[in-house]
């Protein structure tokens, strides 16, 4: 009967010290979920067509052409952006390379009175930027005082 009781009594010693130890395993890795923040694109890259009218000095049509696979560039952050347009022949153009100007792209639609470089230097006189569409019109004045009005439609290619 003595067996018994010290039997018992190492059972539920032996229960109690198992219950009362502390675990000092190590916790399972938990994989940290901080992906790398994305910045929003500043840069903004279209691709289209520019239809050109070419007026003399007198008003009568010269020419009517497209040309093919212009690229405009916005870059910036809403409202303000800097519009470029690239692949235009700069000595057409009173061997003016650049051709930028400062925009202002409160909404869909933006213009600009402001001077800029280029084709750009009457500024652009009607102008919608969507998400994925730039269109936009200038007035442009070359070296002969031809009048040449310039139409651009084109679609996002790409942005970075």
């Amino acid at each position: 009967m003595r067996f018994y009781k010290y039997l018992m009594i190492c059972v539920i010693g032996l229960s109690l010290f198992a219950c009362s130890k502390e675990d000092n395993s190590l916790p399972e890795s938990e994989v940290a979920e901080n992906p790398i923040p994305q910045s929003d694109p500043t840069t903004f890259e279209f691709t289209g067509t520019m239809l050109i009218d070419k007026y003399d000095s007198n008003g009568t049509a010269v020419s009517n052409y497209p040309l093919g696979n212009v690229m405009s560039k916005l870059e910036g952050t809403k409202p303000t952006f800097k519009l470029s347009a690239n692949n235009i022949n700069g000595e057409a153009l009173k061997g003016v390379v650049i051709n930028s100007i400062n925009i202002s792209v409160p909404s869909t639609s933006f213009y600009s009175l402001s001077a800029g470089q280029g084709l750009f230097v009457g500024g652009v006189y009607d102008g919608v930027y969507t998400t994925d569409s730039l269109k936009y019109k200038v007035i442009y004045k070359d070296a002969a005082k031809n009048d040449i009005y310039i139409e651009y439609k084109g679609r996002l290619t790409n942005s970075y």
